[in-house]
């Protein structure tokens, strides 16, 4: 296979295999260019992870896509060639594997977190998602008053 770099120019025609929806409503699918998967194209150079919630789906190409991860956290490809990869689900939601981390490397406690301000959206006392922020700059703000952005460490 190409790079991934070269492999999905700008409006390159692809053809979109529905494998569900999540819990947002929104499609998740496999995207394929000439008949090869863009996904796994992505895997196989460690510039993306499986996400197993969604393997069921993808009964004809699971196990490529598992092997392709695997070669790609053995050699260690671009995500896998952190020290402690963080994984994009974990990322998202604040959290991360503290086993081998120390505690200066955790998120700041509770008491620390700072306070929402009237100038923030009201998801800040739950949780903001890109729909929420109709600019780049909103979002910038949300995330420069909550670090990492985890709603856990909020308070309400």
């Amino acid at each position: 296979m190409p790079d991934s770099l070269s492999f999905l120019p700008e409006g390159s025609p692809v053809t979109v295999r529905e494998v569900d929806t999540d819990r947002y409503g929104r499609t998740v699918a496999e995207v394929y260019k000439a008949g090869q998967s863009v996904g796994l194209q992505l895997v196989t150079e460690g510039y993306a992870v499986v996400y197993d919630r969604y393997l069921h789906g993808c009964t004809e190409t699971r196990d490529d896509y598992l092997q392709a991860e695997a070669r790609a956290m053995a050699a260690q490809l671009n995500f896998w060639s952190q020290d402690n990869p963080v994984m994009p689900w974990d990322c998202r939601q604040g959290d991360r594997d503290t086993s081998t981390e120390t505690t200066s490397e955790l998120a700041p406690p509770l008491e620390t977190a700072p306070e929402p301000t009237s100038h923030l959206p009201a998801c800040v006392n739950s949780d903001c998602d890109c729909g929420d922020f109709s600019t780049q700059e909103q979002a910038q703000a949300v995330l420069n008053a909550f670090p990492g952005d985890p709603p856990s460490t909020r308070r309400r």
